[in-house]
């Protein structure tokens, strides 16, 4: 349930990452504006218009939402994860984000969480994309600094690599 803190600010209670927050916000606020002000500033502001994908979150099971659009009390007891809660807790990358930094897909770096984002999303979904498909799920992702080559080559890369790991534990069981 929303709770009212203080005046005029608000309160959800939100599992990120896979850790209980208590995220505060103004009536009507984004959700992007109240992760980022929690201290998840993987999630970016590029447009606030929900076309560039810098804001992109997932939540629920597997699903994508662009965070600069929703109010943060739509959220409310929903599991959210953002770039950050790719990382494991011994801070070994997400092959993905292995993958983005081998192949050298981030330049500035602003779009690249939202694009590993929409890349786990769709790794999720389907251990084997196409180009096609891998075009097709970032779609929504703009990069202002490359020609996205080194981002679908990092995704396949991605993909390869952890269907021969799970290969691998398959056999070991």
């Amino acid at each position: 349930m929303c709770a009212r803190v203080g005046n005029s600010k608000k309160r959800i209670d939100v599992v990120v990452n896979g850790e209980n927050e208590k995220l505060e916000f103004d009536e009507g606020e984004s959700l992007m504006a109240a992760l980022r002000r929690a201290g998840y500033y993987s999630v970016k502001n590029g447009c606030s218009e929900g076309v560039c994908g810098a804001c992109n979150v997932l939540y629920g099971e597997n699903q994508i939402v662009r965070s600069c659009l929703v109010p943060a009390e739509r959220y409310e007891g929903e599991e959210l994860t953002t770039a950050e809660g790719l990382v494991s807790e011994d801070g070994e990358l997400h092959p993905l984000q292995e993958e983005f930094l081998n192949y050298g897909a981030a330049q500035c770096g602003f779009c690249i969480p939202g694009m590993i984002l929409s890349g786990v999303q769709l790794l999720e979904k389907n251990d084997d994309p196409t180009e096609s498909e891998i075009r097709s799920a970032l779609k929504g992702n703009i990069c202002r600094c490359t020609g996205y080559i080194q981002q679908f080559e990092a995704i396949q890369a991605a993909a390869d690599q952890m269907r021969s790991e799970g290969e691998t534990e398959a056999r070991s069981d």
